[in-house]
């Protein structure tokens, strides 16, 4: 027979229902809940088919797609003139490359030579036609004269050369210059336009995170709404349904948890409920002496004893072999070794034959029809409707 602390600890189980079907504890078969990955993928459907944020996130592409690049226009120009100016030779003059001096040279030689020629001439006529050296040196100061001249000539060809050196280094360096500036232009206007670009693309960003918070907490609070509802409605189950397995009732919890779970519930509900559930007519009166030891209150056997002759201590060998069994089946041992349990100890004169029949039915493999033969003990709640 069951003591009192076991029956109040099962009759606990029996009101509470499986482990978290109440309660904090709930089980996430029957919590409502997404996992992570169909929680990302509920939010990422809900911001698909969301019309603003599909818009946002397309001008944010948009923009992102638009930024300015650096053309360079004007790099190459830039390097090339500024090569030609550091590879430029310094300046460098010599008459004899010079070919328009060289025709200068001829030309004033030619005429310095004529000219000496006449001057000499002329000397000779005044000494009636004879040679002094007067007339020599007169023609040679006239030949000198010449060269002088050509000398000047030989500094404005030298000036000349270096102003076009000069010349030419100053168009170097402006065409540097001019190439660097229109170069600097360029880059400032791309600077110009990269900034523009930057806080466009800040603007969409911030539109497009903003409608995806909108999304996600427009779905979000939809989908608590839902979780509320629904969890309302799970609570207002589980209640009724310990609220009808009080009286031995289990058809809540089967709906909730099914019929398997269900009997397991109203099997140990009615190890703490003996009364209660005979006289509900859960159980028969061989039932209740099978897992009381003793009949009824009130029951007549009708002086033959109806459920078997009892030997002595009976009841005392029963609570004993029941109290073994339970701990037998919470530890795990298989239906068979339960069962031989059980033949030993109702061919020892342990059980009655209800007794056994009884503790076969719901510990052991179920079958007497070897050793019994066929009882006619219904179980626990059998006929009771479930759902």
């Amino acid at each position: 027979m069951a003591t009192e602390k076991e029956k109040e600890e099962l009759l606990e189980q029996a009101e509470e229902g499986p482990a978290g079907a109440s309660g904090s504890g709930r089980t996430a078969e029957v919590s409502p809940g997404l996992s992570y990955e169909e929680w990302t993928d509920r939010i990422k459907g809900a911001m698909e088919s969301d019309g603003g944020y599909q818009a946002a996130m397309a001008k944010l592409a948009e923009v992102e797609g638009s930024r300015p690049e650096y053309a360079g226009t004007y790099d190459d120009d830039i390097l090339r003139a500024y090569d030609k100016i550091l590879r430029r030779e310094g300046f460098r003059y010599s008459l004899d490359d010079d070919a328009l001096y060289q025709q200068y040279a001829d030309r004033f030689m030619a005429a310095g030579k004529l000219a000496m020629r006449d001057t000499m001439g002329q000397a000779s006529a005044l000494t009636g036609g004879y040679g002094s050296s007067y007339g020599q040196a007169a023609g040679q100061q006239t030949y000198d004269a010449w060269l002088q001249g050509l000398g000047d000539v030989a500094l404005e060809m030298y000036d000349r050369a270096y102003g076009r050196y000069r010349d030419e280094g100053k168009a170097l360096t402006e065409a540097y210059e001019r190439a660097r500036d229109m170069g600097g232009e360029e880059y400032a206007r791309y600077q110009d336009a990269l900034g523009q670009w930057n806080k466009d693309r800040s603007y969409a960003a911030d539109a497009a995170g903003e409608a995806r918070d909108r999304a996600y907490r427009t779905d979000s609070e939809a989908w608590d709404r839902y979780r509320q509802e629904r969890q309302f409605e799970y609570d207002k189950q589980t209640d009724y349904a310990a609220t009808l397995a009080k009286y031995g009732d289990f058809s809540g919890y089967a709906e909730l948890f099914g019929e398997d779970r269900a009997a397991q519930m109203r099997k140990v509900w009615i190890a703490g409920n003996f009364d209660l559930a005979y006289n509900s007519g859960m159980i028969s009166a061989d039932e209740y002496r099978a897992m009381t030891g003793k009949w009824p209150p009130g029951y007549s056997t009708g002086g033959g004893g109806g459920g078997g002759t009892r030997k002595k201590d009976s009841g005392n060998r029963y609570d004993a072999v029941l109290t073994e069994v339970r701990i037998m089946d919470a530890s795990g041992s298989s239906t068979g070794t339960i069962q031989n349990k059980l033949d030993s100890a109702y061919g020892a004169g342990a059980l009655t034959k209800p007794q056994y029949t009884w503790l076969t039915s719901n510990f052991g493999s179920g079958n007497t029809s070897g050793n019994t033969g066929s009882s006619g003990v219904k179980k626990p709640g059998q006929g009771m409707q479930l759902a």
